[in-house]
């Protein structure tokens, strides 16, 4: 079962972890970044182990007639499949498969009927090849990459009611990502203490927020007074996040010179235990000896589809 856990609730548990409560001797700039390091270690562990079973997103855009290259979701962290829309209205998906670097030049061009596009993934971008002829939909599935934990204060001069935005210089905040809000003064009207939102990314200074994972910004009508601060936000999942706290205490240990031995075995366990869930989810998954399902191969009379 899986448990949200708020940004100051790791940093009060890193402290109590480090014995460190009330000290000045590392400052929440510090903490926080080593928070995002054990997270981010943390994430790619639980990608292992749960796949795209945990975390999946997907999102569709448009070909445009000639233009082989797309901008990828602001999430992306890893692919798990492109689908065309072959016939437009249908919402049939139709795999499409990677072509190769050393096929790029060959099919790079543009002209491409639809049953012969092929993709790669390339930095920030989509590209198909050759470049579609036409315009038709697309789907991205695929891994959003790990939040951007903060925890940070803002005033109500940072808010906007007019572009429903909050102000913060280089928030780092991934779109989708959780989060909750506290304030010593009123929070912008709109905006409800103790609320779960999700961010809506709008660029690297500002973001909205939404009640629902990728819906619309919520309607701010007022800036509110005082200070409030906005509180990153994780699935837990199942206690997990025991990873972070260690990870921050090992962290601020080190920085105190102080034995870090214990706290590093209680991590190197947790690690453990979840490589070992990892190796037990694909016993139940065993790979193919042979493909038994040819997607989208061109000597392959029988086109296969998946439904979104």
């Amino acid at each position: 079962m899986s448990r949200l856990v708020d940004m100051q609730s790791l940093m009060d548990r890193a402290r109590r972890r480090a014995d460190m409560v009330n000290s000045n001797f590392v400052s929440d700039a510090e903490l926080i970044d080593w928070i995002n390091e054990g997270w981010t270690e943390l994430y790619d562990k639980l990608v292992s182990a749960y796949g795209e079973d945990y975390f999946f997103e997907s999102t569709t855009g448009s070909t445009v007639a000639s233009q082989p290259n797309y901008d990828l979701p602001s999430n992306f962290y890893k692919d798990l499949g492109i689908g065309l829309e072959r016939n437009a209205g249908s919402g049939k998906y139709h795999p499409v498969r990677k072509f190769m670097e050393r096929d790029a030049n060959r099919l790079i061009g543009s002209g491409g009927a639809l049953s012969e596009l092929k993709y790669r993934i390339r930095e920030n971008e989509l590209i198909f090849a050759p470049a579609p002829a036409s315009v038709a939909s697309y789907q991205i599935r695929y891994i959003p990459s790990a939040a951007v934990l903060n925890n940070f204060t803002f005033a109500s001069d940072d808010v906007s009611v007019a572009a429903n935005t909050i102000t913060e210089a280089l928030h780092g905040l991934v779109d989708k990502s959780m989060c909750l809000f506290s304030s010593t003064g009123t929070l912008a009207t709109g905006l409800t203490l103790g609320q779960l939102y999700y961010v809506v990314y709008v660029d690297l200074n500002t973001f909205s927020l939404s009640l629902t994972k990728g819906g619309s910004a919520v309607d701010i009508t007022g800036t509110g007074s005082g200070n409030s601060t906005f509180l990153s936000v994780i699935d837990g999942i199942n206690g997990w996040e025991r990873y972070i706290v260690d990870h921050a205490a090992i962290q601020m240990k080190d920085k105190e010179e102080s034995d870090t031995r214990v706290l590093y075995g209680k991590q190197k366990k947790m690690a453990e235990n979840l490589t070992a869930m990892a190796a037990k989810r694909d016993l139940a998954n065993p790979e193919r000896v042979t493909d038994v399902e040819r997607w989208n191969c061109e000597d392959d009379p029988h086109d296969h589809y998946y439904d979104h």
